[in-house]
């Protein structure tokens, strides 16, 4: 049944609203409202940024080959 569009919605206990962005992977799901997504996501680069240089130079340290994981990305030309 259907009973609106574009109205707040409550799913697993968590209010989301019309244009918020939901990410999910395998360990879970954020929802991110709208007006905060463009700060969250410059956050969320900059960790997952260093978080590749740590686990790099621990590949490094342990002699094991990099994979895509920890591999710097290379820009277009």
């Amino acid at each position: 049944m259907f009973e609106s569009i574009n109205k707040p919605i409550n799913c697993g206990g968590v209010l989301v609203h019309p244009g918020d962005v939901v990410v999910a992977d395998g360990d879970g799901v954020i929802v991110v409202p709208w007006g905060k997504a463009e700060e969250i996501a410059k956050i969320a680069r900059r960790i997952q940024e260093e978080d590749k240089k740590s686990r790099r130079r621990l590949y490094e340290d342990l002699g094991m080959p990099l994979d895509f994981t920890v591999e710097e990305k290379k820009k277009p030309e």
